[in-house]
Order: C-alpha cells, then structure tokens, then sequence
C-alpha cells in the first residue's frame, strides 16, 4: 500500500505531482505562511519544508529616539540609530538629554541647580 504525501502547506496538496525544477512533495506554489508576530510579510518563496527563512522585505523603522526613520530588513533585529542628540527629558522633568540616540531610559540628570531661598524669621516676644 502507497502512503501519500501532503504538500508542506500542511495537508493543501495530496501527494503533489513530482516536477523537476519543484523541491519533491511540494505544490509548487508560494508558501504564504506568516512568519514571527514582530514581521506581517507572509513568505513568498515556494511550499518548502521546514521554518520559513527570515523576512528579507525592507521597512521603514524609527530611530531608538524617534528623529528620523530609516529603511531595514524586516528582520534585522538590531537597534537603529542615528547621530541626532537625544533631547527627550530627563527625570528631573526641566533638561534633556545630551547623549547621541540611543534605546532604553535617559541617564538621570547629574545637573547641579543652585537654589536660593528667601525665609522670613519671626520673633515672638512673650
């Protein structure tokens, strides 16, 4: 008795017709899988077995400060940056940030502000 095969689109193709140019038990058609949450590109090589390869359409991603947007690989993984001063503001909620762009919180605001207060003294006399 012949086992048939499914295509690798899970089960859209029973034992798929053999082609020379096609990678054996494949349909032959685009895959269109979805690939990992963070990528909405579907893959568009053929049916083929095992994971999808990484995303290799270009999109448009901010900066890690949010000034200007630059094209990558859908699945480059890696931070962008760029060579813009930061200016989001600190925890001190009056000065920014001076560093070049950069991901994650600000370092916390080391400026020492000079303060003079004005106090009345009040005498009782009893």
């Amino acid at each position: 008795m012949t086992k048939l095969l499914n295509c690798y689109h899970v089960g859209k193709m029973k034992d798929p017709e053999f082609h020379q140019y096609v990678t054996p038990h494949s349909c032959g058609e685009v895959c269109g899988r979805e690939r990992d949450k963070e990528c909405p590109h579907r893959c568009n090589i053929l049916c083929h077995p095992g994971p999808c390869p990484p995303c290799q359409a270009f999109t448009t991603k901010s900066c890690a400060c949010g000034k200007t947007k630059q094209s990558v690989r859908c699945a480059s993984a890696a931070a962008t940056r760029c060579d813009k001063v930061c200016e989001r503001t600190r925890n001190c909620g009056k000065h920014s940030c001076q560093s070049i762009c950069h991901s994650g919180p600000c370092d916390p605001c080391l400026v020492t502000v000079t303060q003079v207060i004005d106090y009345v003294v009040f005498f009782f006399i009893f």
